[in-house]
């Protein structure tokens, strides 16, 4: 059994009324006991297609370390390395890697690709459990997404033969639409940075594009909004980055980056204030 947080654990932290985060959910992936038979058995005849795994979500409860029962059972069907993202009383997983097996939401069986399948579950229709939304304008694995309001803006990782760079999804109309591609001069699928921060005070998107070392601010608006470019010499970006009081804070581990390694692991901030526009 292996569990993992997702790269947006962050959004779906449980709060209590003060703010103070209480507990976190997290996906559990659990290989069915006879997985391997059945992947050779599909293997020999495409037509038996028995499920290998079954994804499961749990909460950690921070205060008492205490794991619970299985929250939900997501379909076969939702991919590995899919994105979560928490957006009003509904939790999204965005797209994810297919690897050829007998679930593959494209019946894709004879490649590795990513996947842009949607799948969400209402917390306020248990109920009905997980369900297929809309897919994304293009597939993407474990791209960078933050929800706003009734919107998810989701970010790269994208195949190099797709020009869209970002998307937004309206939950409300359900339908996906494309949004400017940012003035970067080198895109590509692993150009921006993991993850992206909703700066509130603001109404903005902090968006690290890791090829050009370069911060960027994206603006979202009715017609779908616009770029602005904060720094173009910015290092520090790194998957353990949130927003406190108008503070960017960044923790850098030198392990992740061996091309500083001279340095070591430490905190940096950012005070929002005072970034130029560049």
């Amino acid at each position: 059994m292996s569990r993992e947080t997702g790269n947006s654990w962050n959004h779906l932290g449980v709060r209590s009324v003060d703010g103070m985060l209480e507990a976190v959910p997290f996906r559990v992936w659990i290989r069915e006991p006879d997985w391997e038979s059945n992947m050779m058995a599909f293997r020999k005849d495409p037509t038996q297609r028995k499920h290998l795994f079954r994804v499961e979500w749990h909460t950690l409860n921070l205060k008492s370390g205490e794991i619970s029962e299985t929250l939900s059972t997501m379909p076969p069907e939702t991919r590995s390395d899919g994105t979560a993202v928490a957006c009003g009383n509904r939790l999204y997983v965005l797209g994810g890697l297919c690897v050829g097996d007998p679930s593959c939401p494209d019946l894709k069986f004879d490649s590795i690709h990513n996947n842009n399948c949607v799948f969400y579950f209402d917390c306020a229709r248990a109920d009905c459990g997980w369900q297929r939304a809309p897919p994304m304008l293009v597939p993407r694995l474990s791209p960078s997404a933050v929800a706003i309001g009734e919107k998810i803006y989701v970010f790269g990782s994208t195949p190099l033969t797709e020009c869209c760079f970002a998307e937004v999804f309206n939950i409300h109309e359900n339908r996906w639409d494309m949004l400017p591609s940012p003035p970067v001069s080198s895109l590509d699928v692993l150009c921006s940075s993991d993850p992206v921060l909703f700066d509130h005070s603001r109404s903005r998107i902090l968006v690290h594009f890791s090829t050009s070392h370069s911060l960027y601010a994206f603006s979202p608006a009715p017609d779908g909004g616009s770029w602005e470019c904060l720094d173009t010499e910015f290092w520090s970006w790194t998957n353990a980055s949130t927003i406190v009081d108008d503070v960017a804070y960044f923790l850098f581990d030198p392990i992740s980056d061996w091309s500083l390694d001279y340095l070591s692991a430490a905190l940096f901030p950012l005070n929002l204030d005072s970034v130029r526009l560049r």
